[in-house]
């Protein structure tokens, strides 16, 4: 857990923080998640499987993202790796908020279609 507080903090070093952390942890971790959800959910004809794996994308992309933008600020290097990550971090929340109104969205077409108000 100490690292996850140092990823925080943005004491991670931007590269093992974006590329370590963002793509290969998380989008590993997404990945796995995603082709198991759709396979159990597929299977079951439960929507959990598809839930869990939105919650982790809810909730890992803004913590890796806040981790992306605080280490750029520590970052020492070529302004450009700076910026970069910004940008990628920005259009991570982005991402997230877009996903999110997704959700609400389909369910209130879901409550509309199952549970029509008479």
């Amino acid at each position: 857990m100490r690292i996850l507080a140092r990823l925080w903090r943005g004491e991670i070093g931007l590269a093992r923080t974006y590329w370590l952390w963002g793509a290969l942890i998380g989008g590993g971790i997404g990945a796995i998640l995603g082709a198991s959800s759709g396979i159990i959910g597929a299977l079951t004809h439960s929507r959990l499987p598809f839930a869990v794996n939105q919650a982790f994308f809810i909730i890992w992309t803004p913590f890796i993202s806040v981790a992306v933008w605080r280490s750029a600020g520590n970052y020492k290097g070529r302004a450009i790796w700076k910026v970069l990550a910004r940008i990628g971090a920005v259009l991570g929340i982005l991402l997230v908020a877009v996903i999110l109104i997704s959700l609400f969205l389909r369910v209130g077409i879901i409550e509309q279609i199952y549970f029509p108000r008479v």
